[in-house]
C-alpha cells in the first residue's frame, strides 16, 4: 500500500489557520455495521479527548496531513507535532481500554 502522506500536496492544501474547528470525527462514520460497539467506542473515546487532540488526531490520520500542514492548520510548531500526536494516541488508548473494560 501506498504511503498517502508522503504525495505530492499541489492539490490539497491545508487551510489556513483561523477560528473555526477542524471537520470532527463523526460518530456515525465511525461505526462498523460488523461491530458497532467498537465504532461507539471509539467515538466515545475521541469525545473525552481534548478538542486540539482530536483535531491533531483527524488531521494526521483521516485527512493524511503532514507534521508541516498540521502545524499550520492549528498555529503551532511543527517541531512539536510529533510529541502532540504521541500524547493524543496515548491518551486515546487509555480511554479506549476504559471502555472496553467497562463493556
Amino acid at each position: 500500500m501506498k504511503d498517502l502522506r508522503r504525495r505530492p500536496r499541489e492539490a490539497q492544501t491545508a487551510p489556513p489557520p483561523n477560528d473555526e474547528p477542524v471537520d470532527r470525527l463523526d460518530p456515525q462514520s465511525a461505526m462498523s455495521p460488523t461491530e458497532p460497539s467498537a465504532g461507539s467506542t471509539l467515538a466515545r473515546s475521541m469525545a473525552r479527548l481534548k478538542p486540539r487532540e482530536r483535531d491533531l488526531l483527524w488531521l494526521a490520520y483521516a485527512q493524511g496531513s503532514s507534521h508541516k500542514e498540521i502545524a499550520q492548520v492549528l498555529g503551532l510548531k511543527a517541531a512539536s507535532i510529533k510529541l502532540l500526536l504521541f500524547r493524543a494516541r496515548r491518551r486515546l488508548a487509555a480511554f479506549f481500554a476504559r471502555a472496553d473494560d467497562d463493556c
